[in-house]
């Protein structure tokens, strides 16, 4: 699932505008946990773009943050995803994963402005 989260990132950055990399791909995490498990593995060696990372103690502050255009990208839960969007947050859900064994689902979520509408925007990005 970690390296799957590094391709959506990176497929993420590929689909903004080249303007964007004038900055930096605005990632919010929860307690910076995966920034950690992405670092300690070495999966931000080779990504394309310089990337600042946003600490959320939780999925409501991330999700928040997606929706006030704050962060570009970011990881929720099911239940925040749909939290947020039944309050009109203007974010699309541009993957989802199911992990076991306790049967989670886990969406990534960017903010409305990226042109990533659906997991097939994000199909031939390499592993």
């Amino acid at each position: 699932m970690r390296r799957a989260y590094v391709r959506y990132l990176v497929a993420i950055a590929a689909m903004l505008p080249v303007a964007v990399f004038a900055a930096t791909l605005k990632v919010g995490d929860q307690q910076l946990q995966m920034r950690g498990i992405l670092e300690a593995s070495g999966q931000l060696k080779d990504v394309p773009c310089p990337i600042e990372w946003f600490n959320c103690p939780a999925a409501q502050p991330l999700g928040e943050a997606l929706n006030a255009g704050a962060t570009d990208v970011g990881g929720l839960g099911d239940a925040p995803l749909i939290f947020a969007y039944s309050i009109g947050a203007k974010i699309r859900a541009v993957s989802a994963t199911r992990s076991t064994p306790v049967d989670l689902a886990i969406a990534l979520s960017v903010h409305a402005s990226t042109c990533a509408a659906s997991p097939s925007d994000l199909q031939g990005i390499p592993s």
